[in-house]
């Protein structure tokens, strides 16, 4: 039961902590993240692998060639609903990799800050 949520929380958690610090780092930044996204990826996904595991079911029950073909029409059209959840999870890859590449490039940039900061302060006077 837990494999029906724990992708969907575990992707819907990390954009949202992404996008969170991101903001905390950057606050003018405008996060092109889509959480619909996100939704639309894991319905496709529990529909794809309930049709195809119906389609898996029936494929040992089939005794006449109609059956064979209604398996086989099931095993086809959820193959097909593979390409739009594969492209919806390489669209909400691209947008979670681009966040955090502003959140990695984001906390370089203020350590950078900080380091200078500190050597500012603790460097020794010069000797007159």
């Amino acid at each position: 039961m837990i494999s029906l949520f724990r992708p969907y929380s575990l992707a819907r958690e990390i954009t949202t902590e992404t996008k969170n610090r991101v903001s905390q780092l950057n606050p003018e930044h405008k996060s092109n993240i889509n959480f619909s996204i996100i939704g639309f990826w894991w319905a496709l996904f529990i529909i794809t692998n309930y049709i195809g595991s119906f389609a898996f079911k029936t494929l040992f029950k089939d005794d006449t060639i109609d059956q064979f073909i209604t398996s086989t029409q099931a095993y086809m059209f959820s193959d097909f609903m593979d390409i739009p959840a594969a492209i919806l999870t390489l669209v909400m890859i691209q947008q979670i990799s681009k966040e955090e590449k502003l959140l990695f490039d984001s906390t370089q940039h203020q350590n950078t800050d900080d380091n200078i900061k500190t050597s500012f302060i603790e460097s020794p006077e010069p000797l007159s």
